[in-house]
């Protein structure tokens, strides 16, 4: 599922984590927001990332990139009406993708701090 702002942005589904969380019953209602906190811990690796290889001529791009749980995931991105030019190049501009390569080196860390979050959670209900 791709979410979009006026700017550029990444989308980090919550379903997969939802997935394994959905197979522990002990685990309660309460409990379902869990998985946007694990993806949020890891979202601030692709954050980081997406903050070290933005071009940065006056810092507004690099400052506004931030992540925000949405219903269903976390976005990562920006709202600086520029950004999609920056990551994708225009007619007369190449394209310096940030987000994009942010993301996939992120990957791995991402499932590992997820996976983390959820032992945490699951050691705290007495699994």
């Amino acid at each position: 599922m791709a979410k979009s702002t006026s700017g550029v942005s990444v989308y980090l589904d919550s379903k997969k984590t939802q997935q394994v969380l959905s197979k522990f019953e002990y685990i309660d209602e309460q409990s379902l927001p869990t998985e946007l906190k694990a993806l949020l811990a890891g979202s601030q690796t692709v954050v980081n990332s997406a903050k070290r290889r933005v071009p940065k001529k006056t810092g507004t791009l690099s400052r506004s990139i931030h992540a925000e749980v949405e219903s269903d995931g976390v976005l990562v991105g920006t709202d600086v009406s520029y950004a999609k030019y920056v990551e994708q190049g225009t007619a007369r501009m190449k394209g310096r993708p940030y987000l994009q390569p942010a993301l996939t080196e992120s990957t791995t860390r991402i499932q590992n701090q997820v996976a983390k979050a959820i032992q945490q959670m699951l050691a705290s209900k007495g699994a």
